[in-house]
């Protein structure tokens, strides 16, 4: 599907994002909604489709504004209003990929922590290992508690 004026005034014209759309259900191109993007790489795709999207509406604006295709002042109405949409949910996308980037990164410091200690419990025998993490504990009680 390409994104023209046409394709995206027709969906989207009963007001702004913020009050009308839930966050999950925001177009982003493609037949996909921001609650279907789960990687860091769907979120690359889908601002690189926004973006696309964003520039021909842009395109289309200036050339009905400069006169050379006639458009009516309704038609740029409504790309604006697509642009506006457009620039929401790319701003959406973005802000997903950067918590997808941050659990990514949380989830590589937390098996990083988890190998360390598991080459720790190797390498040392158990009696000692166990000394280190009865004195880790009483340093940070809070970092050992037992989550459920």
């Amino acid at each position: 599907m390409t994104d023209t004026i046409e394709d995206v005034t027709t969906t989207e014209t009963s007001g702004p994002p913020r009050y009308s759309v839930q966050w999950a259900d925001i177009d982003v191109g493609d037949e996909k909604t921001l609650g279907d993007l789960k990687t860091v790489e769907e979120c690359d795709d889908a601002l690189a489709r926004l973006t696309q999207a964003i520039i021909t509406i842009e395109g289309q604006i200036e050339l009905s504004v400069n006169g050379v295709e006639d458009r009516s002042i309704a038609w740029r109405a409504k790309a604006r209003k697509a642009l506006q949409w457009k620039k929401h949910a790319r701003k959406s996308v973005e802000q997903l990929r950067a918590e997808l980037r941050f659990e990514r990164k949380v989830a590589a410091i937390n098996n990083r922590d988890h190998l360390i200690l598991e080459e720790f419990r190797a390498l040392l025998p158990e009696d000692q290992f166990l000394k280190v993490l009865r004195s880790a504990a009483a340093k940070n009680p809070t970092a050992f508690e037992v989550r459920r």
